[in-house]
Order: structure tokens, then sequence, then C-alpha cells
């Protein structure tokens, strides 16, 4: 991982350093819409029948009080829609001349919902010290809270009921997230979850919903819409056909189908109004615990890695032939899940971890061979350590360092542009296709 170890005298210095922001600069983001699986699901599983997956104790045993109870995460903490809506409002509200941002959220004072940005300007630095931004941080500030619009993912949209405050969400503003733990780009991946092709259209019912409140105008919502952050991570439930019945020799047109079938639901989402795109590439599923459990030498899965490798090169490729043929106000990113991860995998210590290979809470070789249950299996005390949580889901730490590479990295971390980039970016506000599904 390309992302320096923080060390407590960094720490230190973060604290003397500390300075307030004193002006919000760029454009706002006024809503974050969420698409995919679980690594971005905030609970519309706990509203699904009980067959689909469901984020139990002890997921969520390190999020603050004032989360529900019911936290619909996969993994320790925070997840990665969490992190990315929070850090993408920081990021709009601090000064945007520095060459490095990186996002390191307090952990106890959730509350405060305030966010630490060490901000290094490549022009001051003396000395080569990170990949991240090629230049040892040379600047620390703290960011005043009181413009940071999201403490968290936007809400399950399956938990908004009529009784619940929708003014926000009708008003083009917060958003929703419409993930699902469990789905897949399929249709036929997951058992009872919300697949993406009904994410996608929960989202086109948002919208009408929004237009016929009457809260805000036609115009005005496709402007809203411009400035909104959408994100999206799908595909690695996909990839349990092949343990289905799909041989491997099928691999490339089984992808294939699965990219294609990203792009249409992508192009969808542009016609409804999405113009700044945040997509999440696989991970390496070969390395994951539940993959290095039935490797022979306990070695990451090297077809795994593969495939999934297929399916982030394919989906590069065919994202800028639909850019260009199809989607010419689409600003987009994809956030490459799979070169972070197998960074931290490769040097623990330059992200700050200890332990890249078993879960954190499991059991089995691994930990990786059986589901996290409560007062049953193993679980850590250390998880800010951690690479993995679960057998197949990160922990919130990681999850932190890969944000803050997705925000500040290279185009190793992020292409063709990164979050920084994308958030900051002027918005297209030309008017949806008039086919648009609300």
């Amino acid at each position: 991982m390309t992302v320096p170890a923080v060390a407590a005298g960094t720490a230190l210095l973060v604290l003397a350093a500390a300075v307030l922001c004193s002006s919000a600069t760029g454009d706002e983001v006024p809503a974050v819409y969420v698409f995919g699986d679980s690594l971005v699901d905030a609970g519309n599983n706990d509203f699904l029948p009980l067959l689909v997956p469901r984020a139990l104790p002890p997921n969520g045993v390190d999020l603050p009080s004032w989360v529900n109870h019911r936290t619909g995460r996969f993994t320790n903490g925070f997840n990665l829609a969490d992190i990315i809506g929070k850090v993408a409002q920081a990021f709009l509200s601090c000064p945007n001349k520095f060459a490095c941002q990186i996002e390191l959220m307090a952990n106890a004072d959730a509350d405060a919902d305030a966010a630490f940005l060490f901000l290094c300007s490549a022009s001051e630095c003396r000395r080569a010290s990170s990949l991240l931004c090629s230049k040892i941080f040379c600047e620390v500030r703290m960011c005043a809270a009181q413009h940071v619009g999201f403490k968290l993912s936007p809400p399950a949209y399956l938990s908004l009921t009529p009784l619940s405050n929708l003014d926000d969400l009708l008003r083009g503003r917060v958003g929703a997230n419409y993930a699902s733990g469990g789905s897949g780009i399929l249709d036929i991946t997951g058992i009872g979850t919300i697949t993406l092709r009904e994410q996608v259209q929960l989202f086109a019912e948002t919208k009408h919903k929004i237009i016929r409140a009457g809260l805000v105008g036609r115009e005005g919502l496709e402007d809203l819409l411009a400035r909104s952050l959408f994100v999206i991570s799908s595909g690695g439930n996909d990839f349990d056909a092949f343990d289905y019945g799909v041989p491997a020799s099928e691999a490339p047109e089984f992808i294939a189908g699965m990219v294609a079938t990203y792009i249409k639901h992508i192009k969808e989402l542009y016609t409804l109004g999405a113009r700044k795109l945040a997509i999440l590439d696989m991970v390496p599923v070969g390395c994951l615990p539940s993959q290095r459990a039935i490797t022979a030498n306990g070695d990451c899965d090297a077809d795994g890695n593969k495939m999934a490798e297929m399916f982030n090169d394919g989906l590069r490729a065919e994202m800028e032939k639909a850019v260009a043929a199809s989607m010419p106000d689409l600003r987009y990113s994809i956030a490459s899940l799979y070169n972070v991860l197998s960074d931290m995998i490769a040097d623990p210590a330059l992200a700050g971890l200890h332990e890249v290979e078993n879960a954190c809470c499991g059991g089995g070789k691994f930990n990786g061979e059986v589901n996290c249950i409560a007062g049953i299996t193993f679980l850590c005390t250390d998880r800010d350590e951690y690479l993995f949580w679960d057998k197949v889901h990160g922990t919130q730490a990681a999850y932190r360092r890969a944000v803050q590479a997705f925000f500040n990295g290279t185009t190793r971390h992020a292409e063709p542009i990164n979050l920084a980039q994308l958030v900051g970016s002027p918005s297209s506000t030309a008017p949806a296709a008039a086919n648009s599904a609300i």
C-alpha cells in the first residue's frame, strides 16, 4: 500500500500543527447516491427476507454510539461508502491548493464530525517519502467540521418509510444508499438481494418522487444531480458462479458479459442525471482469507486474482469507450481496490498494518472458513492492525487507508482522475436525456 504509516510522533505533529481552515472552497456535493454490494451496503438487507446476508454482531462493533443499533455494515466500523461520503465533503471544505490531502477521521470523537487532513505542498518538500504524493508531508492542518455535510453514508433506501424525515431526499439533498450485500451486476447473483438493475430502478423511482414532491424544479434537480457524487461497487459476488457450475475456461466470456451489463447500468444512471461517478474495481479475490484457506500452501489464489484483473481491465477499457461514445458529460474515477489492497499485502508496515492474511473475525484456517459470529468465532482486539475483518470484507482501518489513496493517489490508485479531482471538478448542467426513466 502506498500510504505512509502514521506513527505516534506524526500523530502528535497533527495535534500540534492543527489549524482551522479559514474558508470553504469549491463546489459542494449536495448528495451521495450509493449502489452495489456488501462493501457499501448501509443496512438495506436488514429490511429484506431472512435468506439474504445480514450484518449481525459483531459487525459494527467499533461504530460510535450515535449510529443506529442496526448497523447494516459488513465490517467492524464504517464502510467504504461512509468514508468516501465524509471525505468528499471534507475535501471541498478545505483549501484545494495542495498536492496531497489525506483524511484520517477521528475514531473516538465521531460526534465532532471532524476530519484530519495531512496537506503536502510538493514545492515545499525536500525529500521523497511516500509513493502516494512522492513527497514527505510538510504541513498539517485540521479542517473545521462545520462545513462537513456527511457523518456517514446516506441512509439505506429501504429504511426510509413514510414516517421518516424525507425532506432532504425530496429536495435532492443528502442522497440514499441502494446497495445490497450479496448482490451482483447480474440478475442471477444473490438470492433475495436487490440486484444492481433493481437498485438503479429504485433511484429512478427516487427521482420521480422528488419531481412529484415539487420541492425542487426539474432544472434545479438536474443541477443537483450533476453536482452529486454517485458511488458504485459491484462484481465480486458474480464470481460465485465459478463455484456453482461455470467452468474457469469460460471466464473470458462470462466476465465480458459482466462488464457489458455493468456499462448498461452505468449508462442508465447517466440518463437519469449522474455526472460524477466513482467506481470501485474488484478486490484481489484470490488473496481473501476465504481463498487462502483453500489453497494448498496458504498463498493467494493466482487464478482468482487473474480473473479479477480480467474484469478490472475490461471495465476500464469499456468505460473509456462508452464515455467517448455516449456519455460525453460524465466525469468518472475508477478507484482501484485491487491495487490498493495488493499494496497493503505486499508491504503491511508502510500501510500501518500488521496482519494482512488472517481475518480479524472468523474461524478455521486464516479465519476464512467460518463466518464471523458473535460469541462463537474468534474476534481480534487489535482491529486497526488488520487488513481483513472477516473472510471477505476489509476492516474500517483498511478502508480508511484505501480511501486516502483513492482521493490523493496516482493513476495506480484511481484513474483517469482520482476522487479529489472528481469531486472538485466543475459539474455539467446538461439536462438528462429525454427518455430518462422517471
